[in-house]
């Protein structure tokens, strides 16, 4: 049993070791691509994982106490973690994040660091006879258990509810919907097991053990970046914009800051001012109301939503309609008057487009009310 013990713990250490380095590979690949802005995130998160998977190794394998001053250096990055999966899956959907709003998500990781300076600049001699890594002084137990279970856990659950929130919350319309369903459902499975886990090591850390135990983390956080290079291989589409994307962005005039300005503005005139309830509507009309030309809002439209005016504004009509049949429960309106007051001009067109995108006819849609 003993040797069984034994060669698990090695495998165990050798395992930290092998994440670590993959995870900086594939950071490096992300990296060198640089033809996506969101992956600027994703490769922060992977330096990050890599790090504290790196450190660990070499404090199980005594290597670390050769350097001292590398102590703990590494071990408040963690606490990027959070954050920075929040500010990735807005980049994901492509919501704005402001730079004061980036600035105040960042800052308490800093402020971590910030506090143990007075950690980093003692004697080496010190820190090797206190070892921070035992439970042997009860000074650094406490404050490692506080900052483990009661803000590192907490802290990180939180922003993962968050960014849960904001990724079910956040309505995306069009063909775009699907295609963000489709397109980052790894990222949605990363996002699910990591807060679940989160909440279960704090539940196992406070009922049920004394001490904190990181194997737990160091085995998820490996097998994140395992999974990221197998969805890597799998989907590259998923991280990095194809040539044609590339192309597309290389040769346009309008720069993607303003591309993403006038995505978002035209999705808060379909949301608030509902030109669409119009039949004459049309893409000359929005781009006339945008104040932008016609075959730039075309392209904004096909690069930063991945969708056309016509689909999008398919979806925006059906979505209306759905709402006022939710509204019409006693029916006193017929379906063909609806399907005119939200911009269709016949009742045979409506029908294609509701059942195209609610998957049953509008008579069964009401049925089921």
């Amino acid at each position: 049993m003993a040797k069984y013990i034994c060669v698990m713990d090695e495998f165990y250490d050798y395992f930290l070791l092998f994440s670590s380095f993959q995870g900086f590979f594939l950071a490096f690949i992300v990296l060198l691509k640089r033809n996506n802005p969101q992956n600027v995130w994703l490769t922060f998160l992977l330096v990050v994982f890599s790090l504290y998977l790196l450190e660990l190794f070499l404090v199980k394998k005594n290597i670390l106490e050769q350097f001292p001053y590398l102590m703990f250096s590494t071990y408040p990055s963690i606490y990027f973690i959070g954050p920075v999966l929040f500010l990735y899956g807005k980049k994901l959907i492509k919501m704005r994040t402001f730079k004061y709003e980036r600035a105040m998500l960042l800052s308490i990781p800093l402020l971590i660091y910030v506090v143990f300076i007075p950690y980093y600049v003692l004697d080496s001699s010190i820190k090797i006879n206190w070892g921070w890594y035992s439970n042997d002084v009860w000074y650094f137990r406490l404050v490692r258990l506080f900052l483990h279970k009661f803000f590192f856990i907490g802290y990180s659950f939180v922003f993962g509810l968050a960014t849960i929130y904001v990724l079910n919350t956040f309505n995306r319309i069009g063909s775009k919907q699907e295609d963000i369903k489709r397109k980052y459902n790894w990222f949605k499975i990363v996002l699910y097991t990591f807060t679940i886990f989160m909440f279960i090591n704090f539940l196992y850390w406070t009922f049920w053990t004394k001490y904190f135990n990181n194997s737990f983390f160091t085995l998820f956080v490996g097998a994140i970046i395992h999974f990221l290079i197998y969805t890597i291989i799998l989907k590259p589409d998923h991280y990095f914009y194809s040539n044609n994307q590339k192309k597309a962005y290389k040769n346009s005039s309008i720069s993607k800051e303003e591309a993403a300005r006038i995505a978002q503005k035209f999705l808060n005139s379909l949301e608030k001012e509902e030109p669409f309830l119009d039949d004459s509507f049309d893409l000359e009309k929005m781009a006339t109301r945008l104040q932008v030309k016609k075959h730039f809002l075309s392209q904004v439209l096909s690069q930063n939503l991945n969708t056309s005016f016509t689909k999008i504004v398919k979806k925006y009509r059906v979505e209306k309609s759905v709402f006022l049949l939710t509204q019409d429960k006693e029916r006193k309106r017929k379906i063909a008057d609806i399907a005119y007051e939200c911009g269709f001009r016949d009742t045979s067109s409506f029908y294609r487009a509701f059942k195209e995108i609610k998957r049953e006819t509008p008579n069964n849609f009401r049925e089921h009310l």
